[in-house]
């Protein structure tokens, strides 16, 4: 009689910790989700504070492009690729999470992954 108990797979109680376990799967794309979230406002970052230094500086009027000139652009891309990423895994992650993110990180995540697509449209339209 003991052996048939011992073999028996125990079920966790309702209110255990293990009911609300996430699947590996889910935390994964959860950490990728926040690794390009991280990146898109380091790179927006970066490229607004290099940006402003290289303006004041001077860095644009030069003829041969120095490094400060050259980087809030690569950046500025960076951001680009980053905050596409972080735009089409969003969804993807309220979709798999069995609890949801706080609204507050998925409200940022929005806005910093689509604020380069914002300031490309807006240099578009003050050009025309």
């Amino acid at each position: 009689m003991s052996r048939s108990r011992a073999k028996r797979k125990r079920r966790p109680p309702e209110g255990s910790s293990h009911s609300t376990e996430e699947p590996r799967s889910g935390e994964a794309l959860t950490v990728f989700w926040m690794l390009t979230l991280v990146a898109t406002l380091a790179a927006e970052g970066i490229a607004a504070a290099t940006a402003l230094v290289a303006l004041s500086g001077g860095a644009f009027e030069e003829e041969s492009p120095s490094l400060l000139a050259v980087l809030p652009g690569v950046m500025y891309f960076t951001s680009l690729a980053t905050g596409a990423l972080c735009l089409i895994l969003t969804p993807l992650v309220l979709r798999v999470l069995r609890e949801p993110p706080p609204r507050s990180i998925v409200w940022t995540a929005g806005i910093a992954g689509a604020a380069p697509y914002a300031y490309l449209l807006a240099r578009a339209a003050l050009r025309l």
